[in-house]
């Protein structure tokens, strides 16, 4: 499973890429909304982890551009900004979910069985 790392910090970016290593997952990162859109329309990752204070196209306009690509995208906010109108945005733009960044190896387990719990639910409805 890939899961795309999006965030203008290299040490959040690294950090992040060992948690999901260690949990035998594919990362792939992007320092920028650019980098991401490319790498999301070549790898389709599962899941998207997306900062939402970035210089040039923040993490609510990568979420934007990538629900023209693929209306399916799973997609959590993982940010510093934890204030209630971040996650009443984020809930709003129909993000999967909202951590405060770093997040640890049991907030991606949680991200994985939500997942999981969503793709079952499609499965199961189709």
């Amino acid at each position: 499973m890939k899961i795309l790392i999006v965030d203008d910090s290299l040490f959040t970016l690294n950090y992040h890429k060992e948690l999901i290593e260690k949990a035998g997952l594919t990362p792939l990162l992007a320092d920028s909304g650019e980098k991401a859109l490319a790498l999301y329309k070549a790898e389709n990752p599962e899941i998207v982890l997306c900062d939402i204070m970035m210089p040039e196209m923040n993490g609510y306009e990568v979420f934007e551009l990538l629900k023209e690509i693929s209306s399916d995208v799973f997609l959590y906010f993982i940010s510093a900004e934890m204030t209630t109108g971040a996650k009443q945005k984020a809930i709003s733009m129909k993000a999967a979910g909202f951590y405060q960044k770093p997040i640890s190896a049991k907030e991606i387990s949680e991200i994985l069985e939500h997942y999981r719990k969503k793709a079952f639910s499609k499965k199961s409805k189709a």
